[in-house]
């Protein structure tokens, strides 16, 4: 036996009506925020000249990155002696206590990690070329 598809009772139909509205709503916001703007050449030009995007910093020059990478390299060495240690123990991962050291330590890991690669992904091509380091990025 067939049935009918559409609502029955008008509080359905009116719950159908504001969630039509909704996802037209939705629809219409989406294709408004991702809206891909036509790339400018003369524009992108006056970027790069811009004088006001070449400031230098301890982060931008050479001193600061290479400080910056030796310190995360230091982390991430030593947070892998920890690491290791908690494996090496009698208990393992069987305290509290060595689960949040090695959680804390594996996101330290991570965390040093990319701070260590600060200006290696970036790309070669970007607006601000102040900084003072290889760029290997796409």
């Amino acid at each position: 036996m067939l049935t009918s598809s559409l609502p029955s009772s008008p509080s359905q139909r009116f719950s159908l009506t504001l969630i039509s509205l909704w996802f037209l709503y939705s629809e219409k916001l989406l294709l408004h925020t991702y809206a891909i703007p036509q790339f400018d050449d003369e524009l992108y030009n006056d970027l790069l000249n811009d004088p006001r995007a070449m400031v230098e910093t301890l982060y931008t020059n050479i001193k600061g990155i290479i400080t910056v990478r030796v310190t995360a390299s230091i982390s991430v060495v030593a947070s892998i002696l920890i690491i290791f240690l908690i494996f090496k123990s009698s208990s393992k991962l069987s305290t509290t206590y060595h689960r949040l050291v090695f959680g804390m330590s594996v996101a330290d890991c991570i965390g040093s990690t990319s701070i260590a690669l600060n200006t290696l992904p970036m790309p070669n091509e970007m607006i601000y070329q102040q900084f003072q380091s290889v760029q290997l990025g796409n």
